[in-house]
């Protein structure tokens, strides 16, 4: 297969040049011994009259031109102390007559009223860390903030905001080249890189705020205004742009780029695409509207209604970031066109040749079993014929067979320009295939351009009222609710509209055939009412059902609610099961699942005698069993439990699972004050034993490179932890070994030499065992030969979590390092 050869530009920003200007030059033997009355509160000093020149750039300025110059350079938002006339006058602490203001001063989170207008925030970049990483120009905002030019961020906003001129560096690559084979890319290679500076030559004055209408996105990036108007240098393709543009069929071996599409719809050979200009409109249609019709799809879609409604620009926007950024989005195609997006390029990654590949069908993937009684296809109008068909596999090679599925409408035609729809046999499935039926044709060439598809108009709701979160999975276990590991909200839920506050609410209107699961985690003790809600325009609420449960902090409620769209014209909605517990406690209130896990179906806890535990097998760490649980659970995966108020924890050092063959496996544990958390797997029914063990303290495995020498550092062991044996781990193949080895604190030490390369030479034996008492801080010296592993890093916490560190290892080499903690285990036995 030949190799596709492209341009990429990767954009670096290497450096941020303001030209810098200045303020009137004037005489300062000029009436120098006039000195101004100051007595008056108010500011008797006229600032003018050695700035006139920013207030002559203020009064051209579209914005910012009422504001005084005590408005911004003595704002007291900033708790800043001014000096102060009047008698009798104040001096000034942190500034005496005026500051230079970070634009966020005024622009933070919450705005600020200035001379009685509201200053915005700036969005995004007045979050903590400047907002997401999917905020294009986040890299020049942290770029300016640490430059010393001006304070703050200030460099980042004057570049757009103002017509301060600049200059930016960029470096990227040119001619990215590799190979395609079977959605495998191999072989990749560039030929270069490329130095490009943007030069943006305004006039230079930094009191000229610019409207928003009047920030041109191609004076900085001019790279990419090149790119999109001339082409890109040093590729096959000299055209190749920055957007993508359509294909057609007449280039050398049947696929070639194309630039003479007319705008903005095609002639029947071509594949239209939305992004795409012709040469002849580039120099004027490449501007910042048509930036931001991928770089910020919110704004776009505001500010072109029409195009809102033809390109579904509102699903659109859900797709994207661009309602948490300040002005454009770092994006890649698959923002909008990856799986399960609005303009989802559908294609088949198990087969070669289907879809966008070059054959006459292609194959979608609605992401659940839909029903579908309607679709849509947006063309330039043509005299082709479609089958649709419809199924619920696409394995193996079947897509490739003209009878696949179900077939749902037979030769269609599409012959208007623009949105041509069809009422279909109302089929439940996952996939959609479009397959042309007038006999011949590249379905990727006969432009296709969009496809819709409309579910049953209905629409089920879930509102929930106090103690609880509440979380929705839909028939494909996609989810909407608070995401515990990242601190987010999170909407999987194609179409879905969340609201999460004192009433948290989740709108499906676009419902796919199957169960959804609503998930309640209690946040306090009390009653919660969970109202369920399905309605649609032609009936109203034709369901509703309102429950109201007790739960306590951290118990997990489990619901059901079955939607069945099949009769697209009587689309029923039942909860089948309403939420109930998924932990059965018998008898233990103080027992609660730790977090949220949905493929856990019920866990049930029930405390046993110590006398009954089977301790045939125990480990002879285990001093002493504190209390038992019998424990069985149904569904799959890990899971926590929560054990509140719990007697003698404060001694538990170690939490084992005892399974039903007496067999001992210590569990991943956490004693916190009276709390203690142990870590399962659902379905492995055993009891749970809280001990008192004195368990060994281990670093785990350390890693090459290696070298002997002497480590120095502390130990503080997290639970007492009994010694006689010191154990290295060895590098593989090498006999890598402690020599001799001290531990020590204030009052008590104790040593230990190897006896050479006998029986478990991997050990140092001490000669009478001896106990680290928990949280206690200890001093240890190791001497190593051969090869031992070595834990690279300056601390380290053990499989124990205990912790050690390093505070010196002096290599046989001489050299000294601080990052350097041998390998080991404190064990008794």
């Amino acid at each position: 297969m030949r190799p596709i050869s492209f341009a990429i530009l990767f954009v670096g920003l290497v450096s941020l040049v303001l030209l810098l200007t200045s303020t009137n030059v004037f005489s300062l033997l000029l009436e120098q011994h006039k000195f101004i009355n100051i007595d008056n509160p108010s500011n008797d000093i006229d600032c003018v009259a050695c700035h006139s020149s920013i207030r002559a750039e203020l009064d051209n300025s579209d914005l910012h031109g009422n504001l005084s110059c005590e408005d911004c350079h003595r704002f007291e938002g900033t708790g800043i102390s001014f000096a102060e006339g009047g008698s009798p006058a104040t001096a000034g602490e942190e500034a005496h007559a005026a500051y230079t203001p970070r634009c966020l001063d005024c622009h933070d989170s919450d705005g600020a009223t200035v001379a009685g207008e509201y200053a915005k925030p700036a969005r995004a970049f007045c979050d903590d860390n400047y907002g997401c990483e999917y905020s294009a120009h986040k890299a020049l905002v942290m770029k300016a903030n640490e430059s010393s030019m001006s304070v703050g961020e200030n460099e980042a906003c004057l570049v757009c905001h103002t017509n301060y001129s600049c200059e930016l560096d960029y470096t990227y690559f040119e001619g990215i080249s590799y190979n395609l084979s079977g959605w495998s890319f191999t072989s990749f290679g560039d030929s270069g890189t490329r130095d490009y500076t943007a030069n943006w030559n305004k006039s230079g004055a930094k009191h000229v705020f610019l409207s928003l209408d009047k920030i041109d996105c191609t004076k900085c990036h001019e790279n990419i205004y090149d790119a999109l108007v001339n082409g890109t240098p040093k590729v096959n393709e000299d055209y190749l742009t920055h957007s993508p543009i359509e294909i057609h069929t007449s280039g050398t071996g049947g696929t070639d780029w194309d630039t003479n599409n007319p705008w903005p719809f095609g002639g029947p050979n071509y594949h239209d695409r939305y992004h795409y200009i012709p040469e002849a409109d580039r120099a004027t249609g490449v501007n910042s509207s048509y930036c931001y019709e991928c770089h910020n799809v919110n704004k776009y879609a505001n500010e072109n209604l029409a195009d809102k409604t033809t390109y579904d620009l509102g699903d659109v926007t859900s797709d994207t970031y661009s309602t948490q950024v300040h002005c454009a989005e770092a994006l890649w195609c698959q923002t909008c066109h990856g799986n399960g997006k609005t303009k989802v390029v559908i294609d088949n990654p198990e087969q070669l040749n289907t879809g966008h590949s070059g054959t006459n069908f292609v194959v979608f993937d609605l992401g659940a079993n839909y029903t579908v009684p309607l679709i849509k296809m947006y063309t330039s109008g043509n005299s082709y014929t479609w089958n649709v068909s419809m199924g619920t596999d696409t394995s193996g090679t079947c897509c490739s067979y003209s009878n696949w599925g179900t077939q749902v409408l037979a030769d269609w035609a599409t012959p208007n320009s623009g949105w041509n729809e069809a009422e279909i046999i109302p089929t439940t499935a996952r996939y959609l295939k479009l397959m042309r039926s007038d006999g011949s044709g590249d379905l990727a060439a006969n432009s296709l351009f969009e496809f819709m598809f409309d579910p049953p108009a209905a629409t089920l709701t879930y509102e929930l009222h106090s103690y609880a979160d509440m979380h929705i999975y839909d028939p494909m276990a996609r989810h909407v609710g608070m995401n515990y590991s990242t601190g987010e909200m999170e909407n999987e839920i194609p179409g879905a509209v969340c609201s999460f506050g004192a009433v948290e609410a989740v709108s499906l209107p676009k419902l796919a055939d199957g169960d959804y699961r609503v998930l309640l985690k209690g946040t306090g003790r009390g009653v919660y009412g969970l109202i369920v809600t399905g309605e649609s325009e032609e009936e109203g609420i034709f369901a509703r059902e309102v429950f109201a449960r007790r739960i306590t902090e951290d118990e997990m409620q489990d619901g059901t609610t079955g939607v069945d769209t099949t009769n697209v014209a009587n689309v029923t909605i039942t909860v089948e099961k309403p939420p109930e517990p998924t932990l059965q406690a018998l008898g233990e209130v103080n027992v609660t699942l730790a977090g949220l896990y949905p493929e856990i179906e019920r866990v049930e806890v029930e405390q046993i005698q110590t006398e009954d535990v089977n301790t045939v097998s125990m480990p002879e760490a285990v001093e002493e069993i504190y209390s038992a649980y019998m424990i069985t659970s149904l569904g799959s995966g890990e899971f926590a439990l929560r054990f509140n108020d719990v007697e003698d924890a404060a001694n538990i050092t170690a939490v084992y699972k005892v399974a039903f063959d007496g067999s001992w496996t210590l569990l991943t544990s956490s004693v916190t004050g009276s709390t203690v958390e142990a870590a399962l797997e659902a379905g492995d029914n055993s009891t749970v034993v809280f001990t008192f063990a004195l368990l060994p303290l281990d670093t785990g495995t350390g890693s090459f490179p290696s070298i002997a020498g002497e480590h120095k550092g502390v130990i503080t062991p997290k639970q007492p932890i009994k010694v006689s044996h010191l154990y290295t781990y060895p590098c593989e193949g090498t006999g890598g070994h402690t020599e001799y080895v001290r531990i020590e604190n204030e009052t008590w030490y104790v040593t230990a030499t190897w006896d050479g390369y006998s029986k478990g030479w991997q050990n140092v034996t001490f000669d009478n065992s001896f106990v680290l008492l928990a949280n206690k801080t200890y001093s240890y010296t190791i001497r190593t030969g051969s090869y031992p592993q070595i834990i690279h890093k300056p601390e380290h916490t053990t499989l124990d979590g205990s912790f050690i560190n390093c505070t010196e290892f002096r290599g046989v080499n001489g050299n000294v390092y601080h990052d350097r903690i041998p390998a080991i285990r404190l064990w008794s036995g």
